[in-house]
């Protein structure tokens, strides 16, 4: 299989999300729901996301087949979102929602692992490929912006509808990758589909640190768009400002191959929680001062493009093939699902109860506390490099 169906995907999956996560939540204000409603429709959302990616991968894993995972993931979305044009009350948006990522969020895993098994012998093509996604994003939260300023923001349905069916478009010409030959011939006679995953101190500081920069990130895709927009900011111009951070998400994927083979996996993830501290305590402060702002949405490529990047790649590394779906699928339900639900609800809680500014700097906590778990929990001595 080429690249062209893989790069499609992630090029339409975050178009999607270029839509949905930083005008969803204007949508959501738009019904009439309070702060605490709408943090608690996306975080059921993330909830999905805690569960389900693991019974997918497990699934994936066992059958030793994805694609028609992936593409019955795109066609269920599909079908449930259309659900949103006939839903106005809150129980039934947060019904939807949590449908919506029953259906939708099970897919990334899967393409991650079917990316990493498609580079095995050029692990730096990895960013050249996942790019894609952080392209597509760019184009729908510009575009979006664009559409969106001055219309009924109810066109995002619309929009996002389109998205989907892009995504299952790219999933159907998709094909499998053979596994067995990302397996050391001398573990593969012994490795059977239901071993299970050996978790060691390095990989749960791992996915704990990923789950504690979700959960900063929760009041940043829950409720920056709003924040921007009650701050005065038009629509294009948030449209904007979520396009500089992924500007700077793609630098990081194009030249993944130079930074990750010169850093280890801990330093990158050390200096990634770092510089998210510094991201949040200027989001906390700054959102008035227009440039402060700007270099908080340059910080993107470290909060998430080089965080995930380091993250997928070590986990890659530390598990055999016949696990990745399982494992990626780990990584996504403790990060983006229970880190991202906790980030979105207590989020709101704290925004109703203290304000923007202060829950912006709890943000800034946990991205603190972050690297104290990585600096702790990965030995220096753990071997993995940020370059797959």
């Amino acid at each position: 299989m080429t690249s062209f169906p893989i790069s499609a995907w992630y090029f339409a999956h975050f178009a999607f999300v270029g839509l949905f996560i930083p005008f969803f939540p204007v949508y959501l204000d738009s019904l009439g729901m309070t702060v605490v409603q709408i943090g608690s429709v996306v975080a059921a959302g993330q909830a999905m996301r805690v569960v389900v990616p693991a019974l997918w991968g497990w699934a994936s894993d066992r059958v030793r087949r994805r694609i028609p995972l992936i593409c019955g993931s795109a066609l269920l979305s599909i079908l449930v979102f259309t659900a949103y044009f006939s839903s106005s009350s809150y129980v039934e948006v947060l019904i939807v929602t949590g449908m919506l990522y029953a259906a939708w969020s099970g897919a990334h895993p899967l393409v991650e692992a079917l990316t990493f098994a498609h580079v095995r012998d050029a692990p730096a093509r990895y960013g050249r490929i996942r790019l894609w996604g952080s392209i597509g994003f760019v184009v729908a939260v510009l575009g979006g912006g664009w559409l969106l300023d001055g219309r009924p923001i109810s066109l995002l349905l619309w929009l996002t509808l389109a998205c989907l069916v892009l995504v299952l478009v790219a999933a159907l010409l998709m094909r499998e990758e053979s596994r067995a030959e990302s397996v050391q011939p001398a573990r593969a006679s012994a490795e059977a589909p239901n071993q299970r995953l050996r978790i060691d101190r390095a990989v749960t500081a791992t996915l704990l640190a990923a789950g504690l920069m979700a959960i900063a990130h929760g009041p940043l895709y829950a409720f920056l768009s709003l924040h921007l927009e009650q701050a005065g900011y038009s629509r294009t111009a948030i449209g904007w400002l979520w396009a500089l951070g992924v500007f700077a998400e793609i630098a990081v994927f194009i030249w993944q191959g130079q930074w990750a083979r010169r850093w280890s996996v801990r330093a990158v993830l050390m200096l990634c929680f770092v510089l998210a501290t510094v991201r949040f305590g200027l989001i906390a402060s700054g959102v008035q001062v227009l440039w402060l702002l700007l270099l908080a949405q340059i910080l993107h490529g470290a909060s998430f493009g080089a965080h995930h990047v380091a993250t997928a790649s070590a986990l890659s590394q530390w598990f055999p093939a016949h696990m990745q779906g399982r494992i990626q699928a780990l990584y996504g339900s403790i990060s983006f699902g229970a880190g991202g639900m906790l980030g979105a609800y207590l989020g709101g809680l704290s925004w109703q109860a203290w304000g923007a500014s202060v829950t912006y700097w709890l943000a800034a906590l946990c991205a603190m506390l972050g690297f104290w778990v990585v600096q702790l929990g990965i030995p220096p001595t753990r071997e993995a490099s940020a370059s797959r």
